[in-house]
């Protein structure tokens, strides 16, 4: 098993550090395909943070028998938090682990109880979001994120596979910074929470007016302007619409 490690010094753009709590452990898991029942988990990658010193830690199997090594590294990290932090990972990340665990005969006792799903947190703001997808790369676009990996998990299978059977630095690169982005991709969307306070802003209106306009046929209309401000700063601008109101 290889082990990676990163600190780095974050400068948050959003507060995005005050929507991940320091007894939060942060992961991302690679698989060789989506069932736990035939398939393995070659590459775990987490992030923790104290202050905006954040550690981007990586265990990757240098092949398919390395497994276990890389489930108890991280089951040994986790015995130092309280809750995960994760994308899409109640639904697929944490029950895939769970199930290699169970398979492996590997304990999951230090798998904290609490979990945060961000990409759960962001369906349930679909009514204010309305994004064409809610996959993390859809999310990072919105908010103006761009990244280095131009691959997908699914492509990066083959390369693992390869690397398997013959390691070498490309591949590994491939494969270790796809995972990354995905680790630090996660503390860049967390803005994206900040939507959710929306219902419960103050809104105070600084400029109203009432004009005239003639839509193409001919018909007379009046439209209300307004500009207002919140209580809170935005990470991207949101354009909201109705049949008889739009606002961005």
């Amino acid at each position: 098993m290889l082990t990676f490690t990163d600190t780095y010094t974050y400068t948050p753009r959003y507060q995005e550090l005050d929507f991940w709590q320091e007894d939060q452990l942060l992961f991302d898991i690679e698989t060789t395909g989506l069932s736990a029942k035939y398939n393995t988990i070659y590459l775990i990658g987490c992030a923790y943070h104290k202050g905006s010193e954040i550690t981007l830690l990586q265990y990757l199997a240098e092949t398919p028998a390395e497994e276990s090594e890389v489930l108890e590294a991280f089951l040994e990290l986790c015995k130092d938090f309280q809750g995960l932090l994760s994308f899409n990972g109640i639904r697929f990340d944490e029950r895939f682990i769970l199930d290699r665990c169970q398979k492996l005969q590997i304990p999951t006792d230090a798998l904290p109880d609490q979990h945060f799903d961000i990409y759960k947190a962001c369906r349930g703001m679909k009514s204010i979001l309305n994004l064409p997808s809610y996959r993390q790369k859809a999310i990072e676009s919105f908010l103006g994120i761009h990244r280095e990996d131009k691959y997908s998990g699914g492509e990066l299978i083959a390369v693992y596979q390869s690397y398997c059977n013959e390691p070498d630095d490309e591949a590994l690169t491939l494969l270790k910074l796809h995972n990354y982005e995905d680790v630090a991709g996660m503390v860049e969307i967390l803005p994206i929470l900040s939507y959710a306070h929306l219902k419960d802003m103050q809104i105070r209106i600084t400029d109203l007016s009432l004009s005239s306009y003639t839509d193409y046929q001919g018909i007379q209309h009046q439209e209300l302007t307004f500009t207002a401000s919140t209580s809170f700063r935005l990470p991207a601008p949101l354009r909201l619409h109705t049949d008889d109101i739009t606002s961005s």
